[in-house]
């Protein structure tokens, strides 16, 4: 009988998650849902390297992640996505006032339909302008000013290093406060290890680091 009520259980999860995703989808006028493999995105097998499938969070726990950084004013911070995918955090963070939501995207095909979705969303509140940038996040040159860098695990540790790197060598030549948002996180302990970083709020599903600045 529990094996049953487990099932039964499951199967009303992921139809009410479902329907909450398209809720989400239809009322912003965009297309977030449904997982993406990369080769389905178009990508050479020599070209994957670390990176993961395209997999989108849940609304709720992107706004649960985005509740939990600290501070209140967010205007004068940049949000960056990195493994932005179709742009489903893009959209969640436009209900805070952010100076510029930025999602950064390696496979053309996800960016392309990220690129859709911002022109077609139906923005519920007043901020800063979104952007998806086609581009490797090893590449990606961190924008000035404090920053909200969220990662869904999109990559492996390989990336991670570099991208770390980077930001360690951005916050060299211009100390500020940083906020790194992790959900449901695998390199955590990277994370811990740029200087200066230190860990805010941890549970199973969310870990939230910050620098000093």
């Amino acid at each position: 009988m529990a094996r049953i009520r487990d099932r039964v259980g499951d199967v009303w999860r992921t139809v009410r998650e479902f329907f909450q995703d398209q809720w989400f989808d239809r009322t912003r006028r965009v297309r977030t849902s449904g997982n993406v493999t990369l080769q389905t995105a178009g990508l050479a097998e020599n070209q994957i390297g670390d990176s993961t499938m395209y997999q989108p969070a849940r609304p709720a726990h992107i706004r649960q992640a985005l509740r939990q950084i600290p501070g209140k004013d967010m205007s004068a911070y940049s949000y960056v996505d990195l493994g932005s995918g179709k742009g489903r955090t893009l959209f969640v963070a436009a209900e805070l006032p952010f100076r510029q939501i930025i999602g950064v995207e390696f496979t053309e095909a996800l960016h392309a339909q990220a690129c859709a979705n911002i022109r077609s969303f139906r923005r519920r509140r007043s901020g800063g302008p979104i952007a998806s940038l086609h581009l490797n996040a090893k590449e990606f040159v961190f924008p000035d000013g404090p920053i909200v860098l969220y990662m869904f695990n999109p990559f492996g540790a390989a990336t991670m290093a570099e991208v770390l790197g980077n930001l360690e060598r951005s916050l060299e030549r211009a100390p500020r406060h940083v906020i790194v948002v992790l959900l449901w996180p695998k390199c955590e302990e990277q994370v811990a290890r740029v200087p200066g970083m230190r860990l805010r709020h941890r549970t199973e599903r969310l870990q939230i680091f910050e620098t000093g600045s």
